[in-house]
């Protein structure tokens, strides 16, 4: 349920392209479950979709929810923020819709953290791409903390079509 809480703001952009690059997010400030941030690259499928949703979001405002609540007959409040529970049902109807097994919350978290363990990725990065505060006694977090931009470098590195992209190896 943390995409809930994600806010136009949470974006970060290439200064160069101005392409969505990912998700910054600390949680406190994004009113989520704990303090942690969550930093999540973008593989190029997922910013080439968000550049255009941007346009199209009914709030250009920072403080827009990413994800505005709408009804079942699709009227959108921007002001209304989407719950734990039109959440479940917004992912219940898409895999209704694809002819897709729901998936608990559980279960996809357990996929991501088992793909990124698969990925060769540092702890550090695995931990934002999760919301997760990295282990302190981790060494490359204490003293490899890096920008943004190299926490998202590295993510698409070990994983250049995000943890999803694994699903045409299958």
């Amino acid at each position: 349920n943390q995409q809930a809480h994600l806010r136009r703001r949470h974006f970060a952009f290439s200064d160069a392209t101005g392409k969505p690059l990912g998700f910054v997010a600390h949680g406190a400030e994004a009113e989520m479950k704990t303090d942690s941030y969550l930093v999540a690259a973008f593989p190029d499928a997922v910013a080439d979709a968000v550049a255009p949703w941007l346009k199209a979001h009914p709030d250009a405002s920072p403080d827009a929810w990413l994800f505005p609540w709408r009804n079942a007959a699709g009227d959108v409040d921007a002001r209304r923020p989407h719950t734990p529970k039109t959440i479940r049902d917004l992912r219940s109807a898409l895999a209704r819709r694809w002819g897709l097994q729901w998936l608990t919350s559980k279960a996809l978290r357990k996929f991501v953290k088992a793909t990124l363990n698969r990925s060769g990725m540092q702890d550090p990065a695995k931990s934002y791409w999760q919301g997760h505060r990295p282990k302190r006694s981790d060494m490359d977090f204490v003293y490899g903390t890096k920008p943004w931009d190299e926490v998202f470098a590295e993510q698409l590195h070990h994983l250049p079509n995000g943890p999803l992209g694994l699903f045409g190896l299958v």
